[in-house]
């Protein structure tokens, strides 16, 4: 039987995923809502596989997997996230992640998707590898704008879900502030909301520079 731990900050789609696993010769041994409880249980219980939501509302998936396999790297990492851009795979399958998968993929997939990385095997979603396939990216022609350090420290902290009260208190800014570096970024880039912004902060790589 197939150890699992799952590692999402969304309770419902924990337990449907959950749910759905026990349909399968596997078990979940654990499952955690950010990287710092993750961290705890992988040493109290450790895995074969970890299904890890790459966005954390305390640290970034990619970031957690790079710790992870560089301690622990028998065991096998599967990333899981609702944002098609295939900067953010580049960079989750660089820090050694073994699978990558689109929230949206069917427990069937999922079971395949576990059992091909406990042999071995590397696997790419169907959604996932056809987004590989795609031409995306800025053209050699896309003029990037140019980040200030506090507008990059603030768009990371957007990519993640924080709220313009959390970024304030993390960053030791006031709301007010924090608000204004959030509307510069779309102004900067010429987007209409935070999604667009995120959208195109990882099409540009800017989460990168």
């Amino acid at each position: 039987m197939i150890t699992v731990a799952i590692v999402e900050d969304h309770p419902l789609y924990t337990k449907g995923l959950s749910d759905a696993l026990s349909a399968f010769p596997m078990q979940v041994l654990w499952t955690a809502a950010n990287a710092s409880e993750a961290t705890v249980l992988m040493k109290e219980q450790k895995p074969q596989v970890v299904l890890l939501d790459i966005y954390l509302p305390d640290k970034s998936g990619i970031q957690l997997c790079k710790e992870w396999k560089a301690i622990h790297p028998e065991v096998r990492i599967i990333g899981l996230t609702s944002m098609e851009h295939r900067a953010v795979v580049k960079q989750a399958m660089a820090t050694g992640m073994d699978g990558y998968l689109l929230k949206t993929t069917d427990a069937v997939h999922i079971h395949e998707a576990i059992v091909a990385v406990t042999q071995g095997r590397s696997y790419l979603g169907k959604e996932v590898e056809h987004l590989m396939q795609r031409q995306t990216g800025p053209s050699p022609y896309t003029i990037v704008p140019k980040l200030t350090r506090r507008e990059k420290e603030v768009l990371a902290l957007i990519v993640k879900e924080h709220t313009t009260q959390e970024i304030a208190g993390q960053l030791s800014i006031s709301a007010t502030t924090a608000e204004t570096h959030r509307m510069n970024l779309i102004s900067k880039l010429g987007v209409r909301n935070t999604a667009g912004l995120v959208r195109t902060a990882i099409e540009l790589g800017l989460l990168d520079s």
